[in-house]
């Protein structure tokens, strides 16, 4: 069994797949190393006291960008971090150079992050992230950037519609869980296994496998939803969503619960994600 844990603390952890020759900085990151970790208590911190503070001395005009173009206070600072988290797995790394941070020069990128707000309008965030050489990752700055970007350039924003509501009912669950459903069957389809060689015939669909959700610290509304409904069952920690395609492919259905996962966390709901050979 493989086990990928999507409710980690501490910063943003990067796994490399590409080097810049000049910088030997990442050019592209492993989309699951980041968009599921909500619990950085770095990001909490930066948005909290500098990007949304109005009284900062140098960050309070971030501040009201956000509230007047967005709608977005410090108040709102887990709708804003759900959002630039599951954005920068999508976003194009840009203006990669080095910077002093505590006396060691680390590596700073830029990321354009198309951001959902409050209001319901869709604002370019131009991010900043520096990336030490343990793979630890920690937003720098972000401040909403309206001057001549083009939106339909960025990846499409993601509006966490879950945090809006003070009390959330089993019709939002439903749909939350639907939402979820669809976009990882469509993941799921589209993947495309590795293939193996079993006795000289080829199996085009690849290792033989199911995968699963783990819902460990979930809203107990959502564990209940999902019990009533028998989408999960009860487990020694919070409930599991299994998950089998019609293949039996263990890539297909890692894939599902990644895009399962992924669209379920940019609503705040934290989970992990485990595999099983057959």
């Amino acid at each position: 069994m493989s086990c990928y844990t999507c409710d980690r603390s501490g910063p943003l952890r990067a796994v490399r797949s590409g080097q810049s020759a000049i910088h030997s900085a990442p050019t592209t990151f492993a989309a699951e190393a980041l968009v599921l970790d909500f619990e950085a208590p770095s990001l909490e911190s930066k948005l909290t006291k500098y990007v949304l503070n109005l009284d900062h001395e140098s960050g309070q005009h971030k501040a009201v960008l956000f509230r007047d173009l967005l709608g977005i206070s410090a108040s709102d600072w887990r709708y804003l971090r759900n959002q630039l988290v599951a954005g920068l797995a999508k976003a194009a790394v840009q203006e990669v150079r080095t910077a002093a941070y505590d006396g060691a020069n680390l590596v700073q990128y830029e990321a354009m992050i198309a951001v959902y707000g409050l209001n319901g309008k869709v604002k370019p965030v131009r991010t900043a992230w520096k990336f030490a050489e343990d793979g630890l990752i920690e937003l720098v700055t972000a401040y909403v950037d309206d001057q001549k970007i083009d939106l339909s350039e960025l990846a499409p924003a993601t509006n966490p519609w879950l945090l809006k509501g003070t009390r959330i009912v089993d019709d939002d669950w439903r749909q939350l869980y639907q939402e979820a459903h669809q976009a990882a069957v469509i993941a799921a389809e589209l993947w495309t296994p590795t293939p193996i060689t079993i006795n000289d015939v080829v199996e085009p669909e690849g290792v033989v496998g199911w995968a699963s959700v783990w819902f460990v610290k979930a809203p107990a509304g959502l564990e209940m939803w999902l019990l009533r409904n028998r989408l999960a069952r009860r487990r020694r920690s919070g409930v599991e969503l299994a998950f089998v395609h019609r293949t039996q492919s263990l890539e297909r259905a890692e894939s599902y619960v990644k895009r399962f996962a992924e669209y379920i966390g940019v609503h705040g709901v934290p989970c992990q994600l485990h595999t099983y050979l057959r």
